[in-house]
C-alpha cells in the first residue's frame, strides 16, 4: 500500500457542553469521556495526546465532579499529552460583541495557566463562520495560525494552507481541514477497520449486540445506552478505508504531512487508534508513515517546509456557502436567526455589563471603593457559558434554550446590581448641601465616553405631607429645565436600614421625561427637584397634525396600515412605508430554513391599524399603531404548503420621537400564536447601491446586494445576514441605517427599493437535519407567546461613516442611569467627567481593572478605513498609560501623558488595549 503523503492523526473530540442534553447530563457524559481520556494516557504510552476540542471550560466542568484527578489533568497538560484552549468555550462568534469574544480569550488563558497551559493554536471548528477581525484576534493571544472549515470552501482556497488577512492588514495561517473535516479519521477509517461500516451507515439492528439499554417510562425522550459497546476488528478493511480516505478527505497536501483528525461529536478517545496505525504502517510501501500527534507539532512541521510567502491570501469574513463539496463543511447561515428572542436577551446583556455595569465599577474603584471582582467574575462566567456555539446559536432542546435564558437573566440582574451600587456610591460623594432639604436630587450619568444628550425618563417621589401639587425641575445653579410629567400616582416608597426595619412614606410618584444635554462624558450630573404649588412646564406638544410627530430633525406620519413615512428635514429624504410587516412560511430547522414549495405570504401593506396617540408633550410624543394579520395556522405536516385555516396574529408597534434625536424609535410587539413562519419588519429605502454595510465585531463590513449565481452550490446562497447594531444603506449623499437593540438577522433586498429587512421570528419545527441521532420535535423553536423587540431608523448625510451612524446606535443601545437622592454633603462637585474619548469613529469597547494585575484597562477599536488622531481623558491620577496586547501582557508602546490626556493614533481597524498605571 502507497500513501500520497504522511498522515498525521489529531485524536480530540468535539465536545458540545449542552446541546442534544442540557449541561448536567451532558456533564455526566463528561465525567465518563475525561476518565477514558485519563486512563487512556496512563495505560498506553503509545497514545501521544489528545485534544479537548480548543476548550479550557471542560476542565472546570470535569473536576468540580472528580477533584481528585486534577493533578493527573494539570501533568499531562504540561506534559503535552492534553492539549486544552485557547477558547474558554467554543462561541458562536457572530452573534457575539467583539468584547465577548476577547474575554472569551481571555478566560481561556486564565483557566489555561491554572491547568497547565493553553495550546498555541487556533482551534475553532464550530462557529458557523469567522468573523473579519479573527486574524487580529487571534495575534494578540500570541496565536499565529487558525485551523477551521466552516465557512471557506475549496474553490476559494483550493489548498490547504492560505494567509488569512484582517481588515487592519494581520496576517496568521490558515489551515483548511478537509471535506470530512473534523471526523475524516474517524468517519474513514476507525468506523470501517472496527465496525464495518461506512461514513453515512448509521442506522442499528437489535440483533447486533451490545446490551442497549433505555429508561421506557411513558413519554420518555431517553436514547438507548449500550452497556456493552460493540466493537470488533476488521484487519481486512484497512487498505480501503485508508484509500478512501486519500480519495474523498486528504487530497494531495502541500506538505508531506497530511492532517487527518480523529474526532466525533461529545465522543472519548478512540480504543483501537494506535493499533490501526501500527497495522497501517506495517501495509505501506513506499517509506511514507501515519503517526499520532498534536496540533501545534503539525502546525510547526507545516510552517518549516512551506514558503508562506507565496500562500494565497484571503480577505474579510469567513462565511461562505458550500459550493462544490457536498459532505460536511456547511456553514449553516440560518442558525443565526432561530431562537431570536434569546439572542436579543444576550445582547442586551451584554450592553448591560460591558457599557455600563463593568466601567462605573471600574470608575468607583478609583475612588476608593471595592473593585467587585467576584460579582464581575460570575456574570462573565454565565455569559460566558451562553456563548458555546450550541447553547447561544439556539439549536439545542428546549431544555438547553431555557438554561441560557436562566443564565441571562442572572446575568442582567447582576450587571444592574453592580450599575445601582456604583452609581450609589458616586451619587453619595456628590456634594449637595446647596439644595434645600425638602428637593429631590436626580443624579444623570452617562456611559457613553462623548458629551451627550439624551432624553432621561425618571421617577421621584414627593412626600404627600408636602401638600405640594407639583415641582420644578432645575439644573443646580437654579436654572429652571423643561421637563414632561408622564404620570402621577399614589406610591408607598420603601427606606432601607442597616440597622432598622425598613421605613416607608405615603407618596406622590411623578415619572417624568427631560432631555439631559450635553451630559459630561462618562460622567454625571446633578439636577434639583424643587416642589411647588403645581407644575408649570407640562404643556407643549410634538405632535403637529393626524398622526403626525415631528421634532428638530424628523417628521414622521404613521400611515393608515401602521407603516411609517419619515422625512429627515436636515436633507430632504422622504422614506415612505418603513416598518411593513411581512409573514412567510418555514419548514425548515434549526439550521436551514425552507419556504414551502406552496408557500402564502402575508403582507401588513393595506391592512387598516387602529392608531391612537400615545403620548405627547415637549420632550417625547409616542403613536401607537395596532394590527390583526390573518396568518396560516401551520404548515402542513409533509411541508408542502401552509394550512388553509388561519388565526388572527396580533402586532403592536409604538412610534417614539424624543427631542434631541435623530432618529425614530420604534417598539413592536408581537402576540405570536401560529407556527412554522418568519415574521419580518421591511424598510424600503429606494437609495441606489449595490453595498450594504453592516455593523459585526470590532467592524463595519461591506457586503454585496446583488444576488450571485448559486446554480449548483450545495448550500445556496442565503441574504440574510448577521449583524449587530445597525445595517446601513446609502449613496454617497444619502443614507438610511436601521439600527436595533439586539435582532441578528437583516437582509439587503435586491429588489428596485433597496429595501432592508429584520427578521423578528422565525419559528420551526425541532427537527434534525444534520445529524443521525434524531431529536423529537419540541414547541420551544416555535417562540410561542409575546415577544417585543426594538429599534430605529436614521436617515442621515453621506455613508455611514459621515452620518456617525456607529455613534448613533450607541446612543440607542446605552441608556442613561438615573438616580433620586436626598441633599447631603460630599467630597466631589455637582458635575464630572472620568472618561472621555476624542475622535470620531473610536468606540469604547471595554474599560475594566486588569486581568493579572490592579490596572486600569481600557480598549478602543477603529472600526473605520481612516486613521483616527484621538485622545482618552481620565478626570482622576494615573501614572503611566501604555499600549498592551489583548492578552494584556506584551507591552507595545509606551504613551506620553499631557495634563491627563493620552494622545494616540488609531489606525484604521485597529484595535488598541490602553493599560493604564493608577
Amino acid at each position: 500500500m502507497e500513501l500520497k503523503n504522511n498522515i498525521f492523526v489529531v485524536s480530540l473530540t468535539h465536545w458540545d457542553r449542552e446541546w442534544r442534553f442540557p449541561f448536567e447530563k451532558t456533564r455526566v457524559l463528561l465525567v465518563e469521556m475525561m476518565d477514558s481520556v485519563l486512563e487512556m494516557l496512563e495505560k498506553d504510552p503509545d497514545y501521544k495526546c489528545f485534544h479537548l476540542d480548543g476548550q479550557t471550560i471542560l476542565l472546570d466542568d470535569y473536576l468540580e465532579a472528580r477533584p481528585g484527578n486534577k493533578q493527573k489533568v494539570i501533568d499531562y497538560v504540561k506534559q503535552g499529552r492534553l492539549l486544552i484552549g485557547p477558547w474558554y468555550v467554543l462561541p458562536t462568534e457572530n452573534q457575539l460583541s467583539g468584547e465577548s469574544i476577547v474575554r472569551n480569550f481571555l478566560w481561556g488563558e486564565r483557566l489555561g495557566r491554572k491547568y497547565g497551559g493553553n495550546m498555541k493554536v487556533g482551534y475553532t471548528p464550530s462557529s458557523w463562520g469567522q468573523v473579519s477581525q479573527m486574524p487580529q484576534i487571534m495575534k494578540g493571544f500570541g496565536l499565529n495560525s487558525i485551523i477551521f472549515y466552516r465557512g471557506i470552501t475549496p474553490d476559494q482556497s483550493p489548498e490547504n494552507f492560505y494567509i488569512w488577512e484582517g481588515p487592519d492588514g494581520t496576517q496568521i495561517l490558515g489551515i483548511k481541514l478537509g471535506n470530512f473535516t473534523r471526523v475524516c479519521f474517524f468517519q474513514l477509517v476507525d468506523r470501517p477497520i472496527a465496525y464495518k461500516r461506512r461514513w453515512h451507515e448509521g442506522s442499528y439492528k437489535w440483533q447486533q449486540g451490545g446490551k442497549p439499554l433505555r429508561i421506557c417510562g411513558s413519554g420518555s425522550a431517553s436514547p438507548y445506552e449500550f452497556h456493552q459497546p460493540p466493537i470488533g476488528w476488521h484487519p481486512e478493511e484497512i487498505e480501503a478505508a485508508v484509500k478512501e480516505l486519500e480519495d474523498k478527505d486528504l487530497g494531495q497536501w502541500m506538505t508531506s504531512w497530511a492532517l487527518a483528525p480523529e474526532c466525533d461529536d461529545c465522543t472519548g478517545p478512540f480504543s483501537l487508534t494506535t493499533k490501526i496505525i501500527k497495522e497501517i504502517n506495517k501495509r505501506i510501501t513506499n517509506g511514507k508513515k501515519v503517526a499520532q500527534g498534536a496540533l501545534p507539532d503539525f502546525v510547526e512541521l507545516a510552517c518549516k517546509e512551506l514558503d508562506l510567502d507565496k500562500l494565497k491570501i484571503l480577505r474579510g469574513e469567513m462565511r461562505h456557502n458550500t459550493r462544490i463539496v457536498p459532505e460536511l463543511i456547511e456553514v449553516y447561515t440560518d442558525v443565526q436567526s432561530c431562537r431570536i428572542p434569546t439572542k436579543y436577551m444576550n445582547r442586551r446583556a451584554e450592553f448591560v455589563l460591558q457599557r455600563v455595569a463593568e466601567p462605573l465599577a471600574a470608575i468607583v474603584s478609583t475612588m476608593g471603593c471595592e473593585y467587585p471582582r467576584f460579582m464581575l467574575d460570575r456574570a462573565w462566567h454565565l455569559l460566558l457559558q451562553n456563548h458555546a456555539h450550541d447553547s447561544l446559536g439556539g439549536c439545542g432542546r428546549d431544555t438547553v434554550d431555557e438554561d441560557v435564558r436562566y443564565r441571562l437573566r442572572t446575568v442582567n440582574m447582576l450587571a444592574q446590581g453592580m450599575v445601582n451600587d456604583a452609581a450609589i456610591n458616586i451619587a453619595g460623594r456628590i456634594d449637595t448641601s446647596n439644595s434645600a432639604a425638602d428637593e429631590v436630587v436626580l443624579i444623570v450619568f452617562n456611559p457613553l465616553p462623548r458629551c451627550t444628550s439624551q432624553v432621561v425618563n425618571a421617577e421621584f417621589d414627593l412626600d404627600k405631607e408636602r401638600n405640594m401639587e407639583g415641582f420644578r425641575l432645575c439644573a443646580i445653579d437654579g436654572k429652571e429645565i423643561a421637563c414632561q410629567i408622564n404620570e402621577r400616582f399614589d406610591n408607598f416608597a420603601v427606606f432601607n436600614h442597616p440597622n432598622e426595619q425598613p421605613h416607608s412614606i405615603f407618596c406622590d410618584r411623578f415619572r417624568m421625561s427631560f432631555e439631559a444635554e450635553n451630559m459630561p462624558a462618562l460622567g454625571y450630573r446633578a439636577y434639583r427637584i424643587i416642589p411647588a404649588e403645581k407644575s408649570p412646564h407640562s404643556g407643549g406638544t410634538m405632535v403637529r397634525g393626524l398622526n403626525v410627530m415631528e421634532n428638530a430633525y424628523l417628521r414622521v406620519k404613521v400611515n393608515r396600515d401602521g407603516s411609517v413615512n419619515v422625512e429627515c428635514l436636515e436633507t430632504g429624504q422622504k422614506l415612505e412605508k418603513l416598518n411593513t410587516f411581512e409573514d412567510r412560511g418555514d419548514v425548515g430547522d434549526y439550521w436551514t430554513k425552507r419556504f414551502p414549495p406552496k408557500d402564502k405570504t402575508i403582507s401588513s401593506s393595506g391592512v387598516r391599524a387602529d392608531i391612537t396617540v400615545v403620548e405627547d408633550g415637549l420632550i417625547s410624543a409616542a403613536i401607537q399603531a395596532s394590527i390583526t394579520l390573518d396568518v396560516p395556522l401551520k404548515a402542513t405536516y409533509d411541508g408542502q404548503a401552509r394550512a388553509n385555516e388561519t388565526r388572527p396574529l396580533n402586532v403592536r408597534t409604538v412610534y417614539r420621537l424624543n427631542q434631541g434625536e435623530r432618529f425614530l424609535r420604534i417598539k413592536t410587539t408581537i402576540e405570536n400564536n401560529v407556527e412554522d413562519h418568519i415574521f419580518r419588519t421591511r424598510f424600503p429605502s429606494k437609495i441606489k447601491t449595490d453595498k450594504v454595510y453592516a455593523e459585526v465585531p470590532f467592524d463595519v463590513l461591506a457586503r454585496d446586494i446583488p444576488l450571485p449565481d448559486t446554480d449548483g452550490w450545495c448550500e445556496p446562497y442565503n441574504p440574510c445576514q448577521p449583524h449587530q447594531n445597525f445595517v446601513d444603506l446609502s449613496d454617497g449623499m444619502l443614507g438610511l441605517a436601521v439600527m436595533n437593540r439586539g435582532l441578528s438577522v437583516y437582509e439587503a433586498v435586491d429588489d428596485p427599493e433597496r429595501t432592508i429587512a429584520l427578521t423578528l421570528l422565525r419559528c420551526h419545527r425541532a427537527w434534525n437535519s444534520v445529524r443521525m441521532a434524531r431529536f423529537y420535535d419540541e414547541s420551544g423553536p416555535q417562540l410561542q407567546g409575546t415577544h417585543t423587540f426594538e429599534y430605529a431608523v436614521l436617515p442621515h448625510k453621506g455613508n455611514w461613516d459621515q452620518g456617525d451612524v456607529l455613534y448613533e446606535a450607541e446612543k440607542f443601545n446605552v441608556d442613561f442611569v438615573v438616580a433620586a437622592a436626598g441633599p447631603g454633603k460630599g467630597d466631589c462637585p455637582t458635575e464630572d467627567s472620568f472618561v472621555g474619548i476624542e475622535g470620531d469613529g473610536l468606540v469604547l469597547n471595554a474599560m475594566k481593572r486588569g486581568e493579572w494585575d490592579d490596572s486600569l484597562i481600557i480598549r478602543l477599536s477603529n472600526p473605520t478605513s481612516r486613521t483616527v488622531d484621538g485622545a482618552v481623558r481620565l478626570g482622576f491620577p494615573f501614572s503611566k498609560a501604555e499600549l498592551v496586547n489583548l492578552m494584556e501582557t506584551d507591552l507595545q508602546e509606551k504613551l506620553q501623558i499631557d495634563q491627563q490626556k493620552v494622545c494616540l493614533k488609531v489606525e484604521a481597524k485597529k484595535i488598541v488595549t490602553l493599560r493604564v498605571t493608577l
